[in-house]
């Protein structure tokens, strides 16, 4: 008898390698695929790449980290087996700089900024995470949502709608929303309306784009900030974070969720960064290469 709604595990790995083999140019478009695992010298990627040889292979948008020295120099040595790598922060950049074959642009993300049309209003835009799936901030969760919770409350206060976003509900984005909004009283909650990310990307990005502040803890969250010309607090649930927003501009506070620990008193600081992104430069060699093709 079948298992009917049970999920089964299935390795489409050889199929993936199989086809590598019949290929004529690689592309992996990234986001944080650096980041080193317990298992990172069985990583398919390493295979996958002896597989296609010399093909034409290119890495964009990506960073770098967390990693060790050790991982770091394995990755700089598997780099030049590329025709381009292109990175999206300062901090990745400079660790392979040395290497010919590395770039630095913007984040892909950050395309869209030119076509953002939309009418700002006054509401503010919730990037939530779930930190029970971080074991590093898991015990941060109560100051997390104390701190969210009494910020919000303050801008209900002022007048401002909210709306809390959910960019990935497989990571518990939508399980935290639905904690939080216990912290609300229903008066309070009629003015918070939760938008969830199911694969429509345009309905999620026109009430993104209706916002004119945004709290965010998602990587995200803050490129698309960047990208919709808006207002920005960030909540910083990685280095990656950090050194993303320095790349722009060193002069921005950024609150680590860590520091919530501290009960030492943190003003809802928005920051905005006004400049030409050069995001479309991600894809530069990729064009060269199928113009020649």
């Amino acid at each position: 008898m079948a298992n009917i709604g049970k999920e089964r595990l299935i390795n489409l790995f050889p199929m993936i390698c199989e086809r590598a083999k019949k290929v004529d140019f690689y592309i992996n478009i990234g986001g944080s695929i650096f980041i080193q695992h317990d298992n990172w010298k069985k990583d398919d990627r390493f295979i996958l790449k002896e597989i296609l040889g010399n093909k034409p292979s290119f890495i964009i948008g990506c960073n770098f980290g967390p990693g060790s020295i050790e991982y770091e120099k394995y990755l700089a040595k598997w780099f030049e087996k590329f025709d381009d790598i292109c990175f999206r922060d300062v901090d990745s950049y400079n660790r392979f700089k040395s290497l010919k074959n590395v770039r630095l642009s913007d984040d892909i993300v950050l395309t869209i900024h030119n076509n953002n049309k939309q009418k700002k209003k006054k509401i503010v835009a919730v990037s939530i995470m779930d930190l029970d799936n971080r074991k590093e901030l898991k015990e941060m969760k109560k100051q997390y949502f104390k701190f969210l919770k009494n910020k919000i409350k303050k801008l209900l206060e002022k007048n401002y709608k909210i709306k809390l976003f959910s960019f990935c509900k497989d990571e518990g984005d939508e399980k935290a929303i639905k904690e939080l909004l216990k912290l609300f009283n229903l008066k309070e909650r009629r003015k918070i309306r939760v938008i969830k990310y199911s694969s429509n990307i345009n309905r999620f990005l026109y009430h993104w784009q209706k916002c004119s502040l945004v709290i965010g803890s998602r990587f995200h969250s803050i490129v698309l900030a960047m990208a919709s010309n808006q207002k920005f607090f960030a909540l910083s649930y990685s280095k990656k974070i950090e050194n993303f927003i320095s790349s722009y501009d060193q002069n921005i506070k950024v609150i680590n969720i860590k520091d919530l620990k501290k009960n030492k008193k943190i003003n809802l600081q928005f920051y905005e960064i006004n400049k030409e992104y050069n995001a479309e430069k991600q894809f530069m060699k990729i064009d060269k290469y199928l113009k020649i093709k």
